[in-house]
């Protein structure tokens, strides 16, 4: 594991407190418009999609309890931005049920890793580990899941 803090982790931890305290500026806003709480959401995605990269930087995805850890949140990426410019050009635009149909990938694809996670967390060994996970077709499914976010 590093023990060494680099400037990237710097300037990653900097962007993704921005990102935190715009998001909730943007809640907060008298003007709470809908393009204002997705651009928030979108952005509370982008600070978590950052901490992922944070843990691989720091080496943490080697300790026990961060070496599954379900963040799988590249797939909320794309519907929360196109929802982001719809909220923007449509002029009455309502976020509806029929809008959760596009967070489909994202709720299999972190239901599977909470899934992972919680067989494998208790597990100290890092071998056994990867074993049991292996026996759930985690890498093909990962290598699947890179395909359409690297």
């Amino acid at each position: 594991m590093k023990n060494v803090f680099s400037l990237f982790d710097l300037l990653l931890l900097i962007g993704m407190t921005q990102g935190v305290i715009t998001a909730v500026l943007l809640f907060l806003s008298k003007k709470n418009q809908p393009s204002n709480k997705t651009l928030a959401l979108a952005l509370i995605a982008f600070c978590l999609l950052s901490s992922k990269t944070l843990l691989n930087t720091l080496g943490l995805t080697q300790s026990q309890y961060f070496r599954y850890f379900p963040i799988g949140i590249e797939y909320t990426l794309s519907p929360l931005l196109y929802f982001y410019v719809v909220s923007l050009i449509t002029v009455d635009f309502n976020f509806g049920k029929k809008h959760l149909l596009h967070f489909i990938p994202f709720v299999l694809f972190q239901s599977y890793a909470f899934f992972v996670y919680f067989n494998v967390v208790g597990i100290e060994n890092i071998t056994e580990k990867d074993t049991l996970a292996h026996t759930f077709w985690y890498q093909p499914i990962k290598r699947w899941h890179v395909l359409f976010y690297p």
